[in-house]
């Protein structure tokens, strides 16, 4: 949480973003009471402190390879994972007997360093590797 200096207000990052890929804060008062704090607004105009996740292993490649694409979502969806590295999930594809990496596209899945995938191939091979599989690809 970060705290202005006067202490009139404070601000964190929620780890949310907007459709443009703006992060989005809670803002917060002073509240007189039990609880110190109560919420104001959520804005993308605060500043706060960016929210940390644990890190994938491979979450800074997956961001360099999808920015050095012209596609605008895949761009966005560089964004989304370098902030939450949870939209990422890995994928085994038993006709090529190799794992790829599975980030959100549209309304489908992109696997790094193989190229647009279909939502349910993509469920398939995700779940091969791990039940627990990220809201989009569910």
């Amino acid at each position: 949480v970060a705290m202005t200096d006067d202490g009139s207000s404070a601000a964190f990052d929620t780890g949310l973003l907007t459709a443009d890929g703006e992060p989005i804060a809670a803002v917060l008062e002073p509240h007189d009471g039990d609880i110190l704090w109560e919420l104001t607004c959520f804005s993308v105009n605060a500043q706060a402190r960016p929210a940390t996740w644990p890190q994938m292993p491979a979450t800074d490649q997956i961001a360099q390879e999808l920015l050095a694409t012209d596609d605008p979502s895949l761009r966005r969806t560089a964004a989304r994972v370098v902030r939450d590295p949870r939209a990422a999930t890995q994928a085994y594809d038993a006709v090529n007997d190799a794992v790829y990496v599975l980030v959100p596209k549209g309304s489908g899945a992109y696997a790094l360093g193989h190229g647009p995938v279909g939502l349910s191939d993509a469920r398939i091979c995700a779940r091969a590797i791990s039940a627990d599989q990220p809201a989009w690809l569910r």
